[in-house]
């Protein structure tokens, strides 16, 4: 069965790029804005296709002072003894229930870098009042569909144990998938650009072997990519088994997976404000989490989306276009208990 509620709409947006007055998000009046899909995996309206949502991609900085660098000190001195052997490219360092490796190189103004499969830890001594945050967290697909929260308090748990005290945490990119299991992306007909309202100045469309594998809207701070799931995760084969878990059906390459990505970066994530609970703006990793709905909506809402016909731009009638079926279906997924 397929079962709607009401989402109680708490986050404002305040985009100066795109919108020229403070508005709850989606705008008032919009029959069915507040309208989801509860079902987890979700099930839409054809009863042939399942949605899977969540975070894909999550990128946090913290700015913070280190009351104690003996820890600090110590990987500096284990990277400089890799550093000091011929084939020695990594070293084990636990934090939490994470097996991290730390690596013989650092990046530009990160000496320490650590990684754990798809997760990233780079560490600086750089202050709390600098430009550059001390210590960036990138966490990838596979941990951030399966244990990302997980990965978040193990880290800064690692931090109190360490002398790092966390003055500022900011969450600097984050993607937000959907993936519509059972759907083939070329019947969507989304490669006419005649049928999106979109707010970007860049259309791509991708081909794979000349078969369509996706589109791309925007770039940068804000973008959205559309493209079949399937046809990436063949060249990555240690994610199939995995997302096969998550989608509930057996992999193969005659699975039909559409995906819908947003990717938001911080200029576009602050100026998300909520009065209450983030006034300047999508600041901490809490404050994601309970907004998810609230960005969905503005981007599945006003900041790109398909009509069922073409659109009689010439007239200006964007806001008159009738939104496709699948399109509606995007709008309908539910972000709670992500």
């Amino acid at each position: 069965t397929t079962i709607f509620k009401v989402i109680p709409m708490t986050i404002y947006s305040s985009c100066s790029r795109d919108s020229s007055r403070r508005q709850p998000l989606g705008g008032a009046g919009k029959k069915g804005l507040q309208t989801g899909i509860t079902c987890n995996p979700l099930l839409v309206n054809s009863p042939a296709i399942k949605v899977h949502r969540g975070i894909d991609t999550l990128k946090v900085s913290f700015y913070a002072e280190w009351a104690d660098l003996s820890q600090y000190e110590s990987l500096l001195e284990i990277k400089e003894l890799l550093q000091a052997t011929a084939f020695e490219l990594s070293a084990p360092i636990s934090i939490g229930f994470l097996k991290f490796n730390l690596h013989r190189s650092g990046v530009r103004f990160y000496p320490l870098r650590l990684s754990c499969g798809d997760i990233t830890l780079l560490l600086s001594k750089t202050v709390s009042t600098a430009s550059r945050p001390t210590i960036r967290l990138e966490i990838g697909s596979l941990t951030s569909k399966t244990a990302l929260l997980n990965t978040v308090s193990a880290v800064k748990v690692w931090f109190g144990q360490n002398g790092i005290n966390i003055v500022r945490e900011v969450v600097s990119e984050v993607h937000l998938a959907a993936d519509f299991i059972g759907q083939a992306i070329e019947p969507l007909d989304f490669t006419n650009e005649d049928q999106w309202i979109h707010k970007a100045s860049s259309f791509t469309v991708h081909n794979h072997n000349r078969k369509l594998s996706g589109i791309s809207i925007g770039k940068g701070d804000i973008m959205l990519r559309i493209y079949d799931k399937v046809l990436e995760l063949q060249s990555a084969h240690h994610k199939q088994e995995v997302f096969s878990d998550l989608w509930g059906v057996p992999f193969s390459k005659d699975l039909n997976v559409t995906r819908v990505e947003y990717q938001l970066r911080r200029p576009v994530l602050k100026d998300f404000t909520d009065p209450e609970h983030c006034k300047e703006g999508v600041t901490t990793v809490d404050d994601l989490l309970k907004g998810l709905n609230a960005l969905w909506l503005y981007c599945t809402f006003d900041w790109a989306r398909f009509a069922k016909t073409l659109v009689d731009r010439d007239n200006n009638n964007q806001s008159q276009a009738l939104i496709s079926d699948f399109w509606t279906i995007v709008r309908s997924v539910v972000w709670q208990c992500v």
